[in-house]
């Protein structure tokens, strides 16, 4: 729970960040749900059988790359698209932030 409670504050300092002064901090706060993954695996791990233990603690591992991997493109892309059109409104370049605390 630690680290996903750090990812959430992490990205919620993120989203209230409009001039990016406070991306660092935020960076720093969420970097702790990187813990999250070792837990995770390790848990899994001791709830599956012995034999399946390395199948199961892969599949949490290529889930996890396959969201490292999809995720800054399409992050990029939208921040991209909230910059260009931040005279709308000066929360867009936001949005990608958002998305993700969304999704925590």
């Amino acid at each position: 729970w630690v680290g996903l409670v750090s990812c959430l504050a992490g990205m919620a300092l993120m989203i209230s960040g409009g001039d990016g002064q406070q991306l660092f901090p935020a960076m720093g706060v969420g970097a702790v749900s990187m813990v999250t993954l070792t837990a995770l695996t390790s848990y899994a791990g001791k709830l599956c059988d012995q034999t399946m233990a390395g199948e199961v603690q892969s599949l949490l591992s290529c889930t996890v790359e396959l969201s490292e991997l999809i995720g800054p493109p399409l992050f990029g892309w939208i921040l991209r698209w909230g910059i260009k059109n931040v005279h709308r409104t000066p929360w867009l370049p936001n949005l990608p932030f958002a998305i993700g605390a969304g999704s925590v």
